[in-house]
């Protein structure tokens, strides 16, 4: 079961409980309903971000007739024709939508098998406990059903110099819109086991800010960095190298 499948997966992982703690989810939820624009237009590392995503999520889109649940959705569709149901913390950012639930990823408040789909970008995850908010992605996610999952990996250039490079999970201060926040930061060895464990075959995957990322080892700022992100295209062919993209986007099937 994937209640089994989560004790197995903190046993095995040693995910610490009281590390989660430090993550506040009302401080985030606050944060975000005060944020006018998710991705900054203005800023070319988040534009690219979305670009990247948009691009991803419109390859391996939803059918139709498919039930989404847009997981951590801050109010986007990623223009996806199809029925979307919209959860968020921060409910400003969907109660103006037809569907919404204001929930955590950690705790769904939905049917085992609900959905047809289910989209989790925006580094979603990297403010959850990914054990739990995968395990409940999978339980409400039909079998057969695709899970389109992005985050921030750990074994980015920009950490090379710090405690978390190549870390399974890690507490991190990151700068959002002028805002320095506490986030998870999880290996891509990690996501993939815990993928794997919940019955979650990843089918394909798209790796971006690789050199970007390394620019700002380098100490150049994401702005500048961002200029960089031009070469993911060969960073993403040569082996071992692509590993070290700072963000990630797969899609998987529940078997």
């Amino acid at each position: 079961s994937l209640v089994g499948s989560e004790m197995c997966i903190r046993d095995r992982l040693n995910i610490m409980d009281d590390i989660q703690q430090q993550v506040n989810e009302e401080e985030i939820a606050t944060f975000y309903n005060k944020v006018e624009e998710i991705w900054p237009s203005n800023e070319p590392w988040y534009k690219y971000t979305k670009a990247q995503i948009e691009k991803f999520v419109h390859k391996n889109a939803f059918k139709y007739h498919d039930y989404v649940l847009n997981a951590g959705s801050g109010g986007y569709d990623y223009n996806l024709n199809c029925k979307m149901h919209h959860v968020d913390i921060a409910a400003e950012k969907i109660n103006q939508l037809p569907l919404y639930t204001v929930a955590s990823l950690e705790k769904l408040p939905f049917a085992t098998n609900t959905f047809d789909g289910i989209l989790c970008v925006g580094s979603v995850i990297n403010y959850c406990d990914a054990v739990a908010a995968i395990v409940e992605m999978a339980r409400v996610l039909k079998h057969g059903g695709s899970l389109l999952l992005e985050y921030e990996n750990s074994f980015a250039y920009e950490y090379r110099s710090k405690l978390c490079y190549k870390a399974d999970a890690q507490i991190i201060k990151s700068v959002y819109q002028g805002k320095e926040q506490q986030q998870w930061i999880y290996s891509y060895k990690y996501i993939n086991r815990i993928l794997k464990e919940c019955g979650l075959k990843i089918i394909s995957t798209r790796k971006f800010h690789i050199f970007s990322a390394l620019m700002l080892d380098f100490g150049k700022c994401e702005n500048d960095a961002a200029w960089y992100a031009k070469f993911d295209v060969l960073g993403s062919y040569l082996p071992f190298i692509n590993n070290h993209g700072s963000n990630i986007i797969v899609h998987c099937i529940k078997l």
